[in-house]
């Protein structure tokens, strides 16, 4: 919606997860400057004035007016010791307790790389793709065709990919790291010589486990 400033000058706005900031058109009435702003939900940001200088001229970017479901199957890889599988191939995104039967394996905490491959079509020059993972637990490493694109920490966990696909046949990679609560869950109900975390006050024997991983929809 719109919102006014007690303010006046040329704004921008800083993105403090980037870093980026980038210009946004603005009328002035007076000593009051209006902004159109449209921000993901629990998400914020700065905004700048740069006194003394005409606002910008901004023109709208063109609207994401195509959405492909990231449908085919899901590799999965696991690191050793921790008792999950090493890979699993699955082409429904859940938790890692719905896709690993072993107990200890669902109670993984850490780093799981997802692999997939999808075909982007034709692609125009200036055209914008981004990438939408939907729900992540809890933080999410990008790479596209082998080139490391973002690492997103929070929701919304969106990034622009433009720069990185290429047509036809891509390949995504996504690292998903969660916390080690799941992993605290289990090791409170070991004996203490076979456990392989632990602290002074944690999570108890009995507590759930949290849903981690990629969950999608991508």
């Amino acid at each position: 919606g719109d919102v006014r400033f007690h303010a006046t000058g040329r704004v921008e706005l800083w993105n403090p997860v980037t870093g980026e900031a980038v210009p946004i058109s603005s009328t002035t009435d007076g000593e009051y400057t209006t902004l159109n702003l449209d921000l993901p939900r629990y998400s914020s940001c700065f905004v700048v004035f740069e006194k003394g200088k005409k606002p910008h001229k901004v023109e709208a970017s063109a609207p994401l007016n195509k959405s492909i479901a990231l449908s085919a199957k899901w590799t999965i890889e696991f690191p050793d010791g921790w008792g999950a599988p090493t890979q699993i191939t699955t082409s429904e995104l859940k938790p890692w307790q719905e896709l690993i039967e072993s107990e200890e394996g669902r109670s993984f905490s850490g780093t799981a790389i997802y692999t997939t491959n999808f075909n982007i079509g034709d692609i125009k020059r200036g055209q914008r793709v981004e990438l939408d993972l939907g729900q992540v637990d809890m933080i999410a490493t990008v790479k596209v065709n082998g080139k490391s694109v973002r690492t997103l920490w929070c929701a919304p966990y969106r990034v622009d990919i433009s720069d990185y696909i290429q047509q036809g046949e891509n390949k995504l990679t996504v690292e998903v790291t969660s916390t080690w609560y799941n992993r605290l869950v289990y090791d409170a109900g070991r004996p203490e010589a076979e456990r392989k975390t632990w602290m002074i006050h944690g999570p108890a024997a009995n507590a759930p486990y949290k849903p981690t991983g990629l969950l999608g929809d991508v």
